[in-house]
C-alpha cells in the first residue's frame, strides 16, 4: 500500500483556499491512504482556530473541517514500518 504523509500545513491547505490547495486535493483523492503525525491533529486544530480567529473562514466551516480531519488515517507502528520500508527502497 502506498501512503500519502502529509504534514499539519499540508493538510490545512485542504480546508482553507491557499496556492497549490487544488493540486494537494487531487493528490488526496488519487492516494489510496493518508497519514499523518498524531501531533499534527493539534497543529490542524490551532491553524483551523487562527483561521476563525483572522476571519478566513467562519467557525461553523472550521468545526466541519475538524470533523472531516479526524478521519486521516493516523501514524501508528504498522503504518510506520510500512512507510520506513517503503521509503527506504532504492531505485
Amino acid at each position: 500500500m502506498t501512503l500519502l504523509y502529509l504534514d499539519a500545513r499540508a493538510l490545512f491547505k485542504r480546508y482553507v483556499e491557499e496556492t497549490e490547495a487544488e493540486a494537494l486535493l487531487g493528490r488526496i483523492e488519487d492516494a489510496p491512504a493518508v497519514g499523518t503525525a498524531l501531533i499534527t491533529r493539534v497543529e490542524v486544530a490551532a491553524a483551523l482556530a487562527k483561521a476563525v480567529r483572522d476571519d478566513r473562514m467562519p467557525s461553523s466551516e472550521a468545526r466541519e473541517a475538524e470533523s472531516d480531519f479526524l478521519k486521516v488515517v493516523w501514524m501508528n507502528e504498522p503504518v510506520v514500518r510500512d512507510g520506513t520500508r517503503s521509503g527506504s527502497r532504492w531505485r
